[in-house]
């Protein structure tokens, strides 16, 4: 639901400050705080600093991301799988919320701080060590025997939403401006902080001695998570990485899978970029073109 309305939000932006350079030199009828008519904004310059800007947001949160990804993974086999949940949800709210901050008062702060937002969510070792440990809870709690058919309702659940999110985004944007389906998902996150706090403790009772043991048994027993200095936890993690590459390495198979994920994951990444040419090509609103995702996911929905 936030992908789009960011990326009109982004574009509002540029497109002011872009009329606004020009307004200095050759006096356009806008003034930069005037509202700009959208069609106006699909000149070159303006989508090209917003497919830039989208690409170093992009960037910066991959980077951190993988960063923090491993040692987000590790603590949440000794602090529990809830705590590094609700440490992710909160950075993923305080990153949306300073992305509101900073476009909303634009013409303060410079557009450059809106990268900081992508530290924030990568608080918990970002999207994909979240997802990962969605799957790891719900394996916890359902029998072995279920747990193939556990993950294809959750797969399920999550298509469907991405069936229903965009149209709703869409007439939000249209009806309310772009600021309402920013805003809409706030609550969303809070149920789901609150729905961590009532959780049974029963799915952090996993984290006793067996996931106090390494993923893989080869590793060095000499960097332990209480390892102190940077040169320390970065050897260990490199021990871990080179461990994970043998282990990777070993069965072809899970080469195959890990490259069918890659393609997946860049397809998945070029619709927001899509959703952008469209709008351009088209002539067409964002709010318009923001409807394209959904062939993508119903035609999933239909294999």
């Amino acid at each position: 639901m936030r992908s789009t309305p960011r990326t009109r939000l982004f574009e509002i932006i540029l497109c002011r400050r872009y009329y606004a350079a020009l307004r200095a030199e050759d006096g356009p009828p806008w003034a930069p705080q005037s509202d700009i008519p959208e069609h106006m904004c699909k000149v070159p310059e303006v989508q090209s600093a917003v497919v830039n800007a989208k690409l170093w947001f992009k960037l910066v949160e991959s980077l951190f991301a993988l960063i923090l990804a491993i040692p987000f993974g590790k603590l949440s086999n000794t602090k529990g799988r809830r705590f590094v949940l609700f440490v992710g949800i909160t950075g993923q709210i305080l990153s949306e919320s300073w992305i509101l901050t900073v476009c909303h008062f634009d013409d303060i702060f410079p557009f450059g701080l809106l990268y900081a937002a992508s530290i924030f969510k990568s608080l918990g070792g970002g999207d994909m060590v979240l997802s990962a440990i969605a799957h790891a809870i719900l394996a916890d709690v359902v029998s072995e025997d279920k747990r193939a058919q556990a993950f294809f309702h959750m797969a399920s659940v999550s298509l469907v939403s991405e069936v229903i999110v965009p149209p709703l985004g869409s007439m939000l944007m249209q009806i309310r401006g772009v600021y309402a389906p920013l805003l809409c998902v706030f609550p969303l996150q809070l149920l789901a902080i609150i729905g961590l706090a009532i959780a049974p403790h029963s799915i952090d009772a996993m984290k006793g001695h067996h996931l106090d043991q390494p993923d893989i048994e080869e590793l060095p027993t000499g960097f332990s998570t209480k390892a102190q200095g940077i040169r320390a936890i970065v050897t260990a993690v490199f021990h871990r990485l080179r461990a994970n590459w043998t282990l990777i390495r070993a069965n072809g198979p899970t080469i195959i899978a890990t490259i069918s994920f890659l393609a997946t994951y860049i397809a998945k990444d070029t619709l927001d970029f899509l959703v952008q040419y469209v709008s351009k090509r088209f002539n067409w609103s964002l709010a318009k073109a923001c409807h394209i995702p959904l062939t993508h996911h119903l035609s999933i929905q239909e294999v």
